[in-house]
């Protein structure tokens, strides 16, 4: 329960969600191109791992409509604020008594330790990739790594994937049904994680039941 106040009293959360709520709500009161970068930065912000959206979709649509120089920018700072909520968020449960056994165990230390030694470069590559949920960042998390070169690393690799994705965009004018087969096949496997976790504890919850019965049906 501390943590889950101590998150909701984050004051980078509250600050985030402040302005990203009033950037969309801008965006309802002006037109044109400007409300599709509002919409776009607002969106990109909170694709996380805390709040497992696409950005990808976003980045390819935007792409074929507007300036890819701009898209991948606006992209790359939106993510940065994104990967932030993750650090707040996650830092604050790895920081909670409930993981201080992991913490204080020695893969756990020797996984911080070889994060230290490579952790810009690997960070950065990693941004450049696409992990639906990736342990590098995690560990960076858990290891406290500083902010800056956190939010930095983030906008260098992203800033390189978005550019590319926006002129693949652009080059290729992919229409708006295929980017919506795109957001479909990012989705797909958190959406089979997500069923398996349900419906596999519903399965263990009823095999638990089942054993505990005698064999005629009666209960013990």
């Amino acid at each position: 329960m501390k943590t889950v106040l101590a998150i909701i009293k984050n004051k980078y959360l509250i600050t985030v969600a402040v302005i990203l709520g009033a950037l969309f709500g801008l965006s309802f009161l002006v037109g044109g191109a400007l409300k599709d970068y509002l919409r776009y930065f607002t969106y990109v912000s909170i694709c996380s791992n805390v709040i497992p959206l696409p950005s990808t979709p976003a980045v390819l649509w935007m792409g074929r409509e507007y300036n890819p120089l701009l898209v991948a920018f606006l992209g790359a700072v939106g993510t940065s604020v994104a990967n932030m909520i993750d650090y707040e968020v996650l830092g604050t449960v790895v920081r909670s008594r409930f993981l201080k056994k992991l913490r204080d165990s020695r893969h756990y230390q020797a996984s911080v330790n070889a994060f230290n030694k490579v952790g810009f470069p690997l960070l950065t590559l990693v941004n450049f990739g696409y992990f639906s949920f990736d342990l590098v960042r995690l560990i960076a998390i858990a290891a406290g790594y500083a902010r800056w070169k956190y939010i930095v690393s983030t906008f260098v690799g992203r800033f390189a994937r978005y550019l590319i994705l926006a002129y693949v965009g652009e080059f290729f004018r992919i229409p708006i049904w295929a980017i919506a087969l795109v957001t479909v096949a990012l989705m797909f496997p958190a959406a089979i994680s997500w069923a398996r976790d349900r419906f596999g504890k519903n399965a263990d919850t009823d095999s638990a039941s089942a054993t505990e019965k005698e064999p005629d049906g009666t209960d013990k």
